[in-house]
């Protein structure tokens, strides 16, 4: 974010500060957001690279939606609030139990705001920079057409990073503005393998093969992409990353095994290639 025309003077952080080697990409859209939008968001975040973290605003929306699937299959995410970090102002109020579950799973929280500074809606304009600055990629999935969640692109836009957007039906006002950036340049983004074409991820050269994972349920997935994360690691730890009850860990870790896409060992576990 250093090298952005106006960079944060001040940082505050709740979490685990991010591994700048990783590749970085800024998913945002409407508050207002529809069906359609977080179904969209649910397939894009199950099939990213478990190496990438994704930033997004914690609004309503999209944003929740967004961190809420980074959450659900073991994505590490960033969120950028427009209000400072403590409790008593953190915005939204209703993304409180969120943002800790972010920070537990960790990811972090970054503000330039003061502690205890409460939103202004200026602030959020303001945020957009910094979520377009610390990615090499920003994805827009539902957007009017005068919407702020398009501020967030332009700026990406003048940072000189890629820029994509999930089309959307042309009966829908929600996808205005997405469709529109899309007009005018922006990445058709239709599934995670568009986001790394993007970033420069799984090429036929880097990566010849992805499991897909199809006939795995949520929990299963969760430790896929805990073990994708870790690497060959212990049980305990990749128990603290899946965050899953110890008994209902056995019986997924069992079940994985069966199918073939792990290996146990009585100090360690990790994935068949």
């Amino acid at each position: 974010m250093a090298e952005i025309p106006q960079p944060a003077e001040k940082l505050w952080i709740c979490g685990d500060l991010p591994d700048n080697s990783k590749k970085f990409v800024c998913i945002v859209g409407s508050r207002s957001c529809t069906r359609y939008g977080l179904d969209a968001v649910d397939k894009i975040i199950s099939e990213l690279d478990p190496s990438i973290y994704v930033v997004s605003g914690m609004a309503i929306g999209i944003d929740t939606a967004v961190h809420t699937a980074c959450l659900k299959y073991g994505i590490k995410t960033i969120a950028f609030p427009g209000s400072g970090l403590d409790r008593s102002v953190l915005y939204p109020q209703s993304n409180i139990s969120l943002a800790e579950k972010i920070v537990s799973a960790g990811g972090c929280i970054i503000s330039e705001y003061e502690h205890t500074a409460r939103s202004l809606p200026w602030m959020f304009i303001k945020r957009n920079r910094l979520m377009a600055g610390i990615s090499q990629v920003t994805i827009v999935v539902e957007a009017q057409e005068k919407s702020g969640t398009l501020v967030t692109a332009r700026m990406a836009i003048d940072y000189n990073r890629e820029v994509g957007a999930v089309p959307g039906s042309i009966f829908s006002k929600s996808s205005e503005g997405s469709n529109r950036l899309i007009h005018d340049g922006a990445t058709p983004i239709r599934s995670a393998t568009d986001i790394h074409t993007l970033l420069g991820l799984h090429t036929q050269t880097s990566l010849p093969f992805i499991k897909t994972y199809e006939d795995c349920d949520e929990n299963e997935i969760k430790i896929i992409r805990s073990l994708e994360f870790l690497g060959t690691t212990t049980r305990e730890d990749l128990i603290a990353h899946a965050e899953l009850h110890i008994i209902l860990f056995n019986t997924v870790l069992t079940l994985l095994e069966i199918k073939g896409y792990i290996l146990c060992t009585h100090n360690s576990v990790s994935l068949t290639r």
